[in-house]
This record gives C-alpha cells, sequence and structure tokens, in this order.
C-alpha cells in the first residue's frame, strides 16, 4: 500500500501554522517564498501546493521571526546554517555575555587600584 505525502493549500497552510498563536495570512506565506526563494508546486491552474517538508520550513521561519524575533537576514542566516552547527540560544549567549562582564568588572576594579 502506498501512502501519499500530505499536500496543503496556501490556506490551509496559513490556518496550521496559526495554530501556534500568531495568525499568519496567506499573504505572508507568499512574502516568505519571495524572501526565501522557496517554489511551492503547482496545479495546472496556478494553486499552490505545500508538503509536510515546506510546513516545517515555514514553521521554522514563523519561530526565528515571530518568537525569537530575528530579521529577515538574520533568519535567512540561520537557516543557511548546517543543522550540524551549534546554535546559540539567547539564554546560553546571555550567560556568555554576563560572566565577560564580570570579568570586565573585576578588570577595571584592578585598575582603578592601581591608579
Amino acid at each position: 500500500m502506498r501512502m501519499e505525502k500530505r499536500t496543503f493549500r496556501i490556506g490551509e497552510l496559513a490556518n496550521a501554522l496559526s495554530q501556534r498563536g500568531i495568525t499568519i495570512e496567506t499573504s505572508v506565506i507568499r512574502f516568505w517564498e519571495k524572501e526565501f526563494k522557496r517554489s511551492p508546486s503547482r496545479s495546472s491552474k496556478g494553486q499552490r501546493f505545500y508538503t509536510e517538508e515546506d510546513f516545517s520550513f515555514y514553521s521554522k521561519v514563523q519561530e526565528l521571526l515571530y518568537e525569537r524575533k530575528f530579521t529577515i537576514q538574520g533568519a535567512k542566516k540561520a537557516l543557511s546554517q548546517k543543522d550540524d552547527s551549534p546554535t546559540i540560544t539567547p539564554a546560553c549567549r546571555s550567560d556568555q555575555l554576563q560572566n565577560q562582564l564580570q570579568k570586565l568588572r573585576a578588570h577595571l576594579i584592578k585598575v582603578r587600584e592601581l591608579l
């Protein structure tokens, strides 16, 4: 028995993405297609059809833009990185910055004592 891939029309994709609590309009998906250079398959009448892979991709875009507050350029960069490359989460980056700040403060205190 052969299983067919699930496909979505643009409205169905928008509704599925909107289940995460952020309404995504079809115009936003069309904009993302242009910005992220994605081309969904089309019917003979031009109707867009999106695959599960497309849904996964647009879910990542939505997360980067709306939840993690990336810019379009930042999202493009994040999506172009290899999956095996380490990603720095905002919380991790914050911890790194806090450590650097503490070291810098300690250094400044030593410099002030020398003066």
